[in-house]
């Protein structure tokens, strides 16, 4: 059968049998829907090859020059709304090839990921139908919301760290006898002063205070619920303030000239990264700005 455009693997690369029977059907019925097989980076493992058997216990292998793929990513309009695997089921000495079907839409079980398991076809196809929908407006905002807010909290922390820890000041006993002698009014030792000052003067220290700060600036507009969630969903803009529930859907052109500006500046940056009088990047798509 020729590979439908919809259906993106690699050279080399061929679905495993079981599962392309499923990921075909899927994407005949389902054009907008883009199949795809996509390490998370270059470093990172490909997916696990679980090793199949036929009914005499023969490996079952692919032919020469391919290696079978049994997980495949499902996206549409850059929305992953789940993930395809093939996975064995194990019971006695026996072994059966399952579809497991893994979406946020699932409820996770013991621990386990948010995915589900059957053995048939039919079930399989019914199973990912209902599950693999894309996000509302409300479910959306919902997911980014907790997505950035963990973001922002990690990045803060991150920027504090080396002032709250004061990793710069290796002596901490030198530090408070600089501080004892400066409020009392008392001469501070050379062997005290010099090495304390220097540290308080360098490049160094002056970049981690303004890291300090740029934090603190960032928790005050947050506390003072002055912060703009903003999600990218392909070129509408889903807007949510702190202060209110309600979600704007506007296109770039509609939002408030400070927010365009705010949002194209965030662009331009890394991911986790916080600017001053700006706001917070989470990724490509996710912004945390300052009303």
């Amino acid at each position: 059968m020729t590979q439908l455009a919809n259906i993106q693997i690699p050279d080399k690369r061929m679905l495993d049998p079981f599962l392309a029977k499923l990921v075909n059907k899927l994407a005949l019925d389902n054009p907008q829907w883009i199949f795809s097989w996509r390490k998370a980076s270059d470093s990172a493992s490909p997916w696990p090859l679980v090793t199949q058997k036929d009914a005499e216990g023969n490996v079952i292998r692919a032919p020469d020059g391919f290696e079978y793929l049994r997980g495949i990513n499902v996206v549409e309009q850059g929305e992953r709304l789940g993930i395809l695997r093939v996975v064995l089921r194990y019971g006695g000495r026996s072994t059966t090839p399952v579809y497991q079907i893994e979406s946020w839409r699932i409820e996770a079980q013991r621990g386990h990921r948010n995915a589900t398991t059957t053995e048939k076809f039919d079930i399989a196809v019914r199973k990912v139908k209902k599950n693999f929908v894309r996000m509302n407006h409300d479910e959306m905002m919902g997911k980014a919301e907790e997505a950035i807010r963990n973001g922002v909290y990690g990045t803060l922390r991150e920027l504090r760290e080396p002032i709250y820890r004061t990793s710069l000041v290796k002596d901490t006993v030198a530090l408070q006898k600089y501080v004892f002698c400066e409020v009392r009014g008392l001469p501070i030792p050379d062997d005290i002063r010099i090495p304390i000052e220097a540290v308080f003067e360098s490049d160094k220290y002056e970049e981690h205070m303004a890291r300090f700060e740029l934090a603190n600036e960032i928790e005050v507009h947050q506390s003072a619920d002055n912060m703009v969630y903003v999600v990218n969903q392909g070129g509408l803009y889903l807007c949510k303030t702190q202060a209110i529930s309600d979600i704007m859907t506007l296109d770039f052109d509609s939002l408030p000239v400070a927010w365009q500006e705010r949002i194209a500046v965030l662009q331009l940056m890394e991911d986790h990264e916080v600017v001053r009088d700006v706001g917070y990047r989470y990724n490509a798509t996710h912004f945390f700005i300052i009303a």
